[in-house]
């Protein structure tokens, strides 16, 4: 099992890098053909290819970020990735930074509102919204506590 995780963590982390969905949904067809444990597969190699970026990402470059939920947001709409996982990993990016950096992530939440209109990502809009609120909330505390 372990094995299995460590080669989707590889296939992901390639295809990620060369932006390739194609690919990596090849690989995975040929290597389980079984869809639900295939998407759970996935879902732990999202997550898990998210801590190989964070530290990678000591600029703290957003933009690198927005191009991996991106890839995921793809992966969803491909049927490979449960649809709740682009917002797993927005709370796992949010968890992890700054308030600041989060703000600027946010904006490709805003830019991106038609994405989460998708009938694809209905179930998981309350918890975007949440997050968006947490934000927000954490954003005035922030404020509170500078004054």
């Amino acid at each position: 099992m372990f094995e299995i995780l460590r080669e989707y963590n590889d296939y992901l982390q390639q295809c990620f890098i060369m932006l390739d969905v194609k690919t990596f949904q090849k690989k995975c067809a040929e290597r389980c053909t079984n869809d639900s444990n295939r998407k759970a597969t996935i879902d732990h190699a999202l997550r898990g290819t998210l801590l190989v970026i964070l530290p990678k990402n000591v600029s703290n470059n957003v933009h690198l970020l927005e191009i991996y939920i991106a890839f995921c947001i793809e992966l969803c709409r491909k049927d490979l990735a449960t649809a709740s996982m682009s917002v797993m990993l927005f709370a796992d990016i949010f968890d992890s930074m700054t308030v600041d950096r989060n703000e600027q992530l946010f904006v490709f939440v805003e830019n991106n509102v038609v994405v989460w209109k998708e009938d694809l990502f209905s179930a998981c809009k309350n918890n975007l919204l949440r997050m968006c609120n947490d934000l927000e909330l954490s954003r005035n505390v922030q404020c509170l506590r500078n004054v």
